[in-house]
C-alpha cells in the first residue's frame, strides 16, 4: 500500500509540474526531470527554475502537516485534533503547543508527559515553518490521517508515511485543481483544500468525534 500511495504522489506531483499556462506532457515533464541536459532550454526552464520549486515546497508543506496531525491526534486522542483545527497553524503555533501541553490532565508517569510534550513542540515545529514560508493551509492535516488510517490502520509504522504520502498527494492534487478550474486564472489552494476538508470535518463533528475511532 505504501508503494502504491508513493507511486500516486509521484504521479500527481509530475502533474502538478505539467499544468500552468504552458501544459506539457507528463513523459516530457519526466524526461526534463531526469534528464535536464537532454532538454529544450525553455523547458529546462520552466519546469525546473519556476515549477519544480513551487510543486516541492508544496509537497514538503502538506508532509509536515499531515505528520503533524496524525502526531496530534494520536497524541490528544482527538480525531478533530489538526494544526489547522487547534490554531497551531498561526502565528502563535509555538505558544499554543505548549499551553496544551501543560494543559494536559495528570499522569502519573513522567516519561509519557515527556513524551507528549516532546511530541506537541515537535508539532509546533513541523506546523510553524511551513506556515512561516506558505502561509495556513487548513484541513489537510486532519483529512490526510484519517483516510491513511483507512488504508494502513493503526500502526505509526506505517501510518505515519502515509500520512505524509497522502498529505503530499492532496496538495499537488489541490495545485492541479487551482490551475486548471478557471482558465487563466489560478484558484489559491486553500480554497481547494478547504473544499476537500469541510466535509470530512463536518462528518466527524456529526459522528461525535471520538466514536470514529
Amino acid at each position: 500500500m505504501l508503494c502504491l500511495l508513493l507511486a500516486a504522489a509521484v504521479l500527481v506531483f509530475l502533474a502538478d509540474i505539467a499544468t500552468g499556462p504552458a501544459w506539457y506532457g507528463l513523459d516530457d515533464v519526466l524526461k526534463t526531470v531526469l534528464m535536464p541536459a537532454d532538454a529544450q532550454a525553455q523547458m529546462r526552464v520552466v519546469i525546473w527554475s519556476i515549477r519544480m520549486p513551487s510543486a516541492l515546497m508544496a509537497v514538503v508543506v502538506e508532509m509536515a502537516l499531515a505528520t503533524a496531525g496524525v502526531q496530534m491526534q494520536t497524541v490528544l486522542n482527538n480525531p478533530l485534533a489538526s494544526p489547522f483545527t487547534l490554531g497551531i497553524s498561526s502565528a502563535a503555533s509555538f505558544g499554543a503547543a505548549l499551553a496544551l501541553a501543560f494543559g494536559l490532565s495528570f499522569i502519573p508517569v513522567a516519561g509519557v508527559r515527556r513524551l507528549r510534550l516532546e511530541t506537541l513542540v515537535l508539532i509546533s515545529l513541523l506546523s510553524s515553518i511551513p506556515a512561516a514560508f506558505v502561509g495556513t493551509i487548513g484541513f489537510v492535516g486532519l483529512v490526510a490521517p484519517h483516510i491513511a488510517r483507512m488504508l494502513v490502520g493503526e500502526d505509526h509504522r506505517r501510518l505515519l508515511p502515509a500520512s505524509a504520502m497522502i498529505g503530499a498527494l492532496i496538495m499537488s492534487s489541490s495545485s492541479t485543481v487551482a490551475k486548471v478550474l478557471v482558465p487563466g486564472a489560478v484558484l489559491p489552494i486553500g480554497v481547494i483544500t478547504a473544499v476537500t476538508g469541510l466535509p470530512v470535518f463536518f462528518y466527524l463533528i456529526l459522528k461525535g468525534g471520538r466514536e470514529t475511532w
